[in-house]
């Protein structure tokens, strides 16, 4: 099980608050990413947002939940069977875990539906730095940096904010926060024309092992 909370902070969360919960339960089977569950809520200005995403043991997509519904006024529509082949957002963690395990690069290209979008992820290795300490993350020392483009297929928004239209350069930066954790993502950087977004690791707990057993 991966579970993960994010929230704005400073000037950002003054000009647009924001925050969210996500969760995802899957297996790792013979090098493959295998989805069971996943859950996401979000709030901001505009109100609550929840999507939850059920598969079956082969993996596939069997049932969504979107709540409010989609308005479908202002985005493009989605391909037929948009979740036939895909992956949840989180689960793609894994997939990059995976991957870094067996030949250290962060290298890979994930089909991806959240419950509202359809789009495909190229992750591309961006090689290896030292992060200095901050006073936003708990992280500092070593870590691969994966460059992060996409296509979107569908859901997302015909008109784009100027920092999407913008965005040029897409860097997660991943590490291990402790000796038994596995790789996870410690610093977000997005360079746009308006400045540059970055998120940063401010906690990290590692599940009991009988929660961690679900995900075996």
């Amino acid at each position: 099980m991966t579970i993960g909370t994010a929230e704005t902070q400073g000037f950002l969360n003054w000009l647009h608050p924001w925050k969210g919960n996500t969760a995802s339960r899957g297996r790792l089977e013979a090098g493959t990413v295998l989805p069971q569950l996943h859950e996401n809520w979000s709030s901001a200005d505009e109100g609550e947002r929840l999507s939850r995403l059920t598969y079956d043991a082969e993996g596939f997509l069997v049932d969504s939940l979107v709540e409010p519904a989609q308005d479908w006024d202002e985005r493009h529509p989605l391909p037929d069977d948009p979740g036939k082949g895909t992956i949840d957002p989180l689960s793609v963690l894994s997939g990059l875990s995976l991957v870094l395990q067996e030949n250290g690069r962060c290298e890979g290209e994930f089909s991806v539906f959240d419950g509202r979008k359809r789009y495909d992820l190229v992750v591309s290795d961006a090689g290896t730095t030292e992060l200095e300490q901050t006073s936003y993350s708990i992280y500092a020392g070593p870590a691969r940096g994966c460059q992060v483009d996409y296509k979107m297929l569908g859901g997302h928004r015909i008109a784009r904010n100027k920092y999407a239209e913008t965005s040029r350069r897409r860097i997660v930066w991943v590490a291990q926060p402790s000796e038994s954790a596995p790789l996870v993502p410690v610093r977000l950087e997005i360079e746009t024309a308006f400045g540059n977004v970055m998120g940063h690791l401010t906690g990290f707990s590692e599940l009991p092992p009988a929660e961690a057993k679900l995900t075996n």
